[in-house]
């Protein structure tokens, strides 16, 4: 049984490099094509015909090559609802292995771009997770943003730890959470907070508590975990309610660089099930200390 998990575990971390950089180039020609066309989900979040393209080639690059696997996408999935196996069905998950898949994470930061016509000032990204038959935590995950100037791509596993590509660089690096990070949110320089209408809690409250950071902008948490991991930024939170395919894929990335992740009551990344939603937001912080700051200031702000 060890033997099988690990061979079909390594068949799928070279396949996710592979084919999360196709979808990459898929997304490039659509936005050099100027046919996208954006419309809104009854949620009143954004979504457009290339989310759309690139959630349907995902699911058919993986019914193509794992044929018995489960993929849930933002955008689509490879069961319909009733089937087994439909998005959110954990007693088959536990079975088999499992894809989330969000095709345009920041959505709306790119069909700025789009509008603009400018593509190299697009920070969003494609974002996709892997779980084993019954792991609750991702297996496997990759980030990759292929519209700016110097594309990245960031894959990680639960087994073989965080490597980061870029085309100037002939090999990964393998990435390491920096250790002389601060460990009060006083001394943060760099942070990045999502918020829109509805989200809960409000993380803007904390910027007043941060006088000498700057707000790093991305449109992508993947890619804003992916810059945690790094050493770029020093937060990273996220509100509630949380899709999963929003927060596993950067959760992995940063926890196996050795970040700190846990979701906004503390609850640490271990013991959340990464598959299920909604998730109860999402916070990276280098170190535990720091998180443990932050969360209790942000407690404090809400019941003061």
């Amino acid at each position: 049984m060890e033997r099988s998990y690990q061979v079909e575990l390594q068949r799928r971390h070279a396949y996710i490099k592979e084919v999360i950089e196709a979808l990459g180039h898929a997304g490039v020609a659509l936005f050099n094509e100027r046919a996208i066309t954006m419309e809104l989900k009854p949620d009143g979040t954004k979504v457009t015909t290339a989310d759309q393209a690139l959630n349907d080639m995902f699911v058919d690059e993986i019914v193509h090559m794992f044929p018995n696997d489960l993929v849930w996408g933002e955008e689509g999935c490879n069961r319909s609802v009733g089937e087994p196996g439909y998005h959110g069905d954990l007693d088959e998950a536990d079975g088999r292995w499992t894809w989330l898949i969000d095709p345009i994470d920041g959505t709306s930061g790119f069909w700025r771009a789009y509008k603009d016509d400018y593509r190299e000032e697009c920070t969003s990204a494609i974002m996709i997770t892997a779980f084993a038959p019954g792991d609750t935590t991702p297996t496997l995950s990759a980030v990759h943003n292929p519209f700016q100037k110097l594309p990245f791509t960031t894959v990680a596993s639960s087994q073989f730890g965080t490597e980061y590509y870029t085309p100037r660089a002939e090999h990964p690096l393998f990435v390491r959470s920096k250790r002389n990070a601060p460990t009060q949110i006083e001394d943060v320089q760099r942070f990045e907070e999502n918020q829109w209408k509805g989200a809960i809690p409000d993380l803007r409250v904390m910027r007043n508590m941060m006088p000498h950071a700057r707000k790093v902008r991305n449109s992508s948490v993947g890619a804003a975990m992916t810059r945690l991991a790094l050493g770029d930024i020093d937060i990273v939170a996220f509100p509630a309610p949380s899709n999963p395919y929003d927060v596993a894929p950067g959760a992995l990335i940063a926890h196996a660089a050795g970040a700190h992740v846990c979701d906004l009551d503390g609850t640490p990344y271990e013991q959340i099930d990464w598959r299920k939603g909604p998730i109860n937001g999402c916070l990276g912080t280098p170190n535990k200390v720091l998180a443990d700051d932050f969360l209790t200031k942000l407690k404090r702000t809400h019941t003061d």
